[in-house]
């Protein structure tokens, strides 16, 4: 019995000759790392089936072909080194703390993509973030190498803790024709560029400062990486920008979609990534009603002077520093509602958007107010170029099922003539 306890031991040393080999922060810093002889494929094989046991839900990666366990690097190295390129070292705690404390990293609160860190800090254990906040990558010590809820895992996670890169490209949000974009704080190493198809790179690829030219006016995107003194690899979050003058809007919601006289509207505009593209937004023939404040893609009004049934096209357009967007128009029925405050307040549907059909509901207006079963009403569809789609006449109830199916994706104009009142909605197809 003692000779086999012996040899076990003596067969585990063979596993642990290890000798030293260095690898690098971002900024250069030197951190140790050692080599250590590799598991046998039948002990490789006979882990890997253990932890897929153990937690069913992981996904447990290959590292060196076909299994996932090995020696050669440990949780720490994976997370800080191995994810970006590094060669397979084991380093052990507290030589992972050098990736922050000089700086390379700093801590931020909440959850960061990939390819943020993960320090479990109440355990010896680093990982990896995804593109779900809740699944972690980590390196299980000198055993598998699995992709895994956050709390799915053999270690605590009471107490996480995330770092970022502490570099930044930095440069304008928007830019009109050309803009110049550089890489800050970096310790050196080759810098390569990327960006989204509506730019184009003008300097030469490493440079920093960069120049990029715009393809076409929209949203877009620059991304960077750089590769530090000992060959590993780091991507920064790309950085969003906004190319030109800002996109045309593509709807104008009303609330409520078919308001009476006297009544107060509130108008939106809807454009794609409001927070780059349009600073300021104009609005025409709000001045046909009584004008009460805006919050630039927001204005509020009432209907009282303005035109009698069945109402006026509003317009607007977004502006940036760049210049102004095409106009976008809508219009807005207005009803006298007989003087008083309609029964039926909207139409809805179900669901919107929609690819093959919807159910249009009419809602009533208030608590007290029903809706009579008998009543006949009409509906018509127009499509954004206000050309007729479908008209049905002599429906009862309050639902109506429309059929989109083979429809041009886009937005359609929904009218509902309900006995004395007109309704009108928006649906989408796609």
């Amino acid at each position: 019995m003692k000779n086999t306890i012996a040899l076990f031991f003596a067969m585990q040393f063979i596993y642990i000759v290890a000798y030293g080999q260095d690898a690098c922060t971002p900024k250069g810093g030197c951190v140790f790392g050692f080599t250590r002889t590799d598991f046998s494929d039948s002990l490789k094989n006979y882990y890997d089936s253990c932890y897929a046991n153990l937690y069913p839900n992981i996904e447990i990666l290959p590292t060196n072909g076909t299994y996932s366990t090995t020696r050669k690097f440990n949780c720490h190295s994976y997370a800080w080194h191995v994810s970006n390129g590094g060669t397979e070292v084991w380093i052990n705690t507290p030589n992972d703390d050098t990736y922050w404390e000089d700086g390379s990293y700093i801590e931020v609160t909440g959850t960061i993509p990939y390819p943020g860190k993960v320090s479990y800090a109440s355990d010896d254990h680093s990982a990896i973030t995804t593109n779900d906040s809740e699944w972690f990558i980590s390196k299980w010590g000198d055993k598998v190498l699995a992709k895994h809820r956050y709390d799915d895992c053999p270690y605590i996670y009471s107490n996480l803790k995330y770092y970022k890169l502490n570099f930044q490209i930095t440069g304008y949000s928007i830019f009109c024709n050309t803009g110049q974009y550089s890489l800050s704080n970096t310790p050196g190493g080759e810098i390569t560029w990327g960006e989204s198809n509506n730019l184009t790179r003008e300097s030469v690829q490493g440079s920093n400062p960069c120049i990029f030219s715009k393809d076409s006016n929209g949203s877009g995107w620059i991304s960077a990486s750089f590769t530090s003194g000992c060959g590993t690899s780091f991507t920064l979050l790309q950085k969003d920008v906004w190319a030109g003058r800002p996109l045309q809007p593509y709807d104008i919601w009303f609330t409520p979609s078919t308001p009476c006289l006297d009544q107060t509207v509130i108008a939106q505009a809807r454009a794609n990534n409001t927070a780059l593209s349009a600073t300021t937004y104009e609005w025409r023939n709000i001045s046909n009603f009584t004008y009460h404040s805006s919050d630039y893609k927001e204005v509020h009004f009432t209907t009282s002077d303005g035109p009698l049934p069945y109402g006026t096209y509003v317009y607007v357009k977004g502006t940036n520093s760049c210049g102004s967007s095409s106009e976008y128009s809508e219009y807005l029925w207005v009803d006298d509602c007989g003087g008083g405050v309609p029964a039926v307040a909207s139409i809805v549907f179900t669901p919107n958007p929609t690819s093959g059909e919807t159910v249009l509901s009419i809602e009533s207006g208030s608590k007290e107010a029903t809706l009579d079963e008998t009543t006949e009403w009409d509906l018509e569809i127009y499509s954004e170029t206000l050309v007729l789609k479908e008209k049905k006449t002599g429906l009862k109830g309050n639902k109506y099922t429309i059929q989109t199916s083979g429809w041009k994706e886009g937005l359609y104009i929904v009218r509902v003539k309900y006995g004395e009142e007109v309704l009108s909605g928006k649906l989408v197809v796609k």
